[in-house]
């Protein structure tokens, strides 16, 4: 936003696929729909790659993230549809939106053999390997609260994302909440980054968070991993379900070095993890 228009609340946004009615069947044994990413039964022996996700994914509302809308005449009409929300069932469709902002994404990396793509330096994943999805991206395993047979132990961390300035310093914060001003525009919070192209709003705790700095790679790409030592995966165990919601937010912001007094930088939305 520029510096002279004030911020206004921010909520969900829904992304819909409207696809045409089957010739027979329902969805989603129709055959008419995208793929998925789907969540694990605990110690599970069933082939297909599926990924096992935290305790906390219990907290999802309607314990699933995608849903069936009627469009009756074309126009969307609830009530929503929502598929079982038992391990297994849950599902994530695949798709990717694009649009002119900058990136920023949870990522887990697990040692699950069953969900390769999350594994660290896995191929065809993110730069350091691991995984943004919903399911164990959103809700990882970092102390083996799920008891699996392989123990989980999972890192964690923030993918950012800017194709306009490669080779780019980033900083992340990290804190345990929401800005507590609410979301306010970056170019409103000091006359050092007002400059006219400075785009995002502040939504994370900058007061109390720390801030992390590192250099996007030369496709405008920065993975943040943070490595949890024993001591720190006890700490998470303590103050995580089912006793009181833990969560970890995350939010970056990416400097155009080719501008100075002010600057320009592009900060992504916040992410959070559920510990």
């Amino acid at each position: 936003l520029p510096a002279n228009v004030a911020s206004a609340p921010k909520g969900d946004k829904w992304i819909g696929i409207n696809l045409s009615p089957p010739a027979s069947g329902t969805w989603p044994t129709d055959g008419a729909s995208l793929h998925a990413a789907y969540d694990r039964v605990v110690n599970s022996t069933a082939a297909p790659i599926t990924d096992q996700a935290g305790p906390r994914i219990d907290s999802v509302p309607n314990n699933q993230f995608g849903c069936h809308l009627p469009v009756p005449g074309g126009v969307p009409t609830g009530p929503a549809v929502y598929p079982g929300g038992t391990a297994g069932t849950r599902l994530e469709l695949r798709f990717e939106i694009i649009a002119n902002v900058t990136g920023g994404v949870c990522v887990t990396q697990t040692n699950q053999t069953n969900y390769p793509v999350s594994n660290p330096g896995a191929t065809g994943s993110t730069p350091l390997g691991g995984t943004t999805n919903f399911i164990s991206g959103l809700h990882p395993d970092v102390y083996d609260g799920n008891g699996s047979t392989v123990p989980r132990a999972d890192n964690i961390g923030f993918l950012v994302t800017e194709v306009n300035f490669p080779n780019a310093p980033v900083f992340v914060i990290l804190a345990f909440g929401p800005s507590p001003v609410g979301n306010v525009p970056l170019a409103l919070l000091s006359p050092v980054v007002a400059h006219p192209n400075t785009r995002g709003n502040v939504c994370i705790d900058f007061v109390n968070g720390v801030t992390f700095f590192g250099l996007s790679n030369a496709q405008g790409l920065y993975q943040h991993m943070l490595t949890l030592t024993p001591a720190a995966r006890l700490i998470v165990q303590g103050l995580s379900a089912p006793q009181t919601p833990f969560d970890f937010w995350y939010q970056a912001f990416v400097l155009n070095v080719a501008t100075s007094n002010p600057f320009e930088v592009h900060a992504t939305g916040c992410g959070v993890q559920h510990l």
